[in-house]
């Protein structure tokens, strides 16, 4: 199996994950960590933001429509957001906001391989951005016999 992961500094901020696994590519952009703009959402740990979106052609079967987000992209977020909570050492970072961006340029054959490679580049674009972690988040997929 062949990776490229390429990670590049935006701005002060924002890191990029690029991850090409076999038939699949994902971006990644973490922002952050910077001050919560409502007050109403004080917390003595930090918030994890997760926004996912798919590019048009990013399904090889057909063109999605170009639409707010789908409730298939708004669970696959939480679970992703779930995922990255428990590595994260969210408590270091009180009263603040981390935010990832995360777009799939080009599906896998499986949802299974593109969400393990969208968890593998979240967990590398938290590590690059320097964030405090028990470790590195690794996304795999499991296959029946």
């Amino acid at each position: 199996m062949e990776a490229l992961m390429l990670s590049t500094t935006v701005q002060k901020v924002i890191f990029r994950k690029y991850l090409g696994l076999h038939f699949f590519e994902v971006m990644v952009a973490c922002i952050g960590p910077k001050d919560l703009a409502k007050r109403e959402d004080f917390s003595l740990s930090g918030l994890l933001k997760i926004e996912l979106s798919y590019c048009a052609f990013a399904s090889r079967a057909s063109r999605r429509a170009p639409s707010k987000t789908t409730e298939e992209e708004k669970e696959q977020a939480q679970i992703i957001e779930e995922a990255l909570k428990s590595v994260i050492l969210l408590k270091r970072y009180p009263k603040s906001q981390i935010d990832m961006r995360v777009q799939v340029i080009c599906e896998g054959l499986a949802e299974t391989t593109t969400m393990a490679a969208i968890v593998t580049a979240c967990g590398l674009a938290a590590a690059d951005a320097g964030l405090d972690m028990y470790g590195v988040v690794i996304g795999g997929m499991g296959q029946r016999n």
